[in-house]
């Protein structure tokens, strides 16, 4: 497993990330391995998933104060790529990629009549009955408001130098966002309050879901939502605190 080893931490080192296909090289690999060893498939198979695993689990015990470090770093990396892939012919290229990638596309395409009511049993056939009938006509449109939405959120508040990271620094959506969720935690009752737990949560979440995810954008589309939550979280805790503000001064 060395020499994976040497391309995972080379591949590191420069930001290239090739690890989905890394990683089945070296499980292909050991499995092979283990077979010229006198191991059935599915014995050398069960032996490197078993063992992949207590490794991953080691290695995290080892190094638990790195990981909320390396899931932020691999938080940013992500952004890479968008959320979404626009609206305009991705549409029917994945619905293309989806009939072809279960059995070389047989097995998919044997549905087409139970989903499409049309038989298609070539990619030929296939992409001309797509292309009419999705609509992509308002695709332009939404996808250049889909890509000035995302610049629109990423905008730095914060220049700084974020390794292996397209972006230039701290969006401002993640910084109020963070601001807004400690506002609501100050504000709740309790000293160990819903706002806190939930909180809590959402960061154990972000740690778990960064460091044992890829470098897709899919893994941090979980969190979308709550920049915004916190973002409204913050509003609501300025207006509050403008509004005690002036009731003092009437009083």
């Amino acid at each position: 497993m060395q020499p994976f080893q040497a391309r995972a931490m080379q591949q590191w080192k420069i930001y290239s990330f090739q690890y989905t296909r890394l990683r089945k090289d070296m499980y292909n690999s050991v499995v092979e391995h283990l077979k010229r060893e006198g191991l059935s498939k599915a014995a050398a198979e069960q032996q490197v998933n078993g063992f992949f695993q207590r490794a991953g689990i080691e290695i995290a015990i080892r190094n638990f104060w790195r990981l909320p470090g390396l899931a932020v770093q691999k938080f940013f990396i992500a952004h890479r790529e968008t959320l979404a892939m626009g609206f305009k012919d991705y549409a029917i290229r994945g619905q293309l990629r989806a009939l072809y990638r279960v059995n070389g596309g047989r097995e998919a395409l044997g549905y087409s009549r139970l989903l499409w009511g049309v038989p298609m049993a070539t990619m030929d056939d296939a992409r001309p009955f797509l292309q009419a009938n999705y609509d992509l006509s308002a695709g332009e449109k939404l996808t250049k408001f889909l890509n000035s939405f995302a610049k629109g959120e990423l905008y730095p508040a914060v220049l700084i130098e974020i390794p292996g990271s397209t972006l230039t620094g701290l969006p401002w959506l993640y910084v109020c966002g963070l601001i807004g969720g400690i506002c609501l935690i100050v504000r709740d009752r309790p000293i160990i309050g819903l706002h806190l737990i939930w909180f809590l949560f959402l960061c154990t979440l972000f740690v778990i879901v960064m460091v044992t995810g890829n470098f897709r954008a899919r893994y941090r589309i979980v969190f979308e939502p709550f920049w915004f939550i916190y973002l409204f979280g913050l509003l609501d805790s300025g207006m509050a605190l403008v509004h005690s503000a002036s009731r003092r001064v009437e009083g």
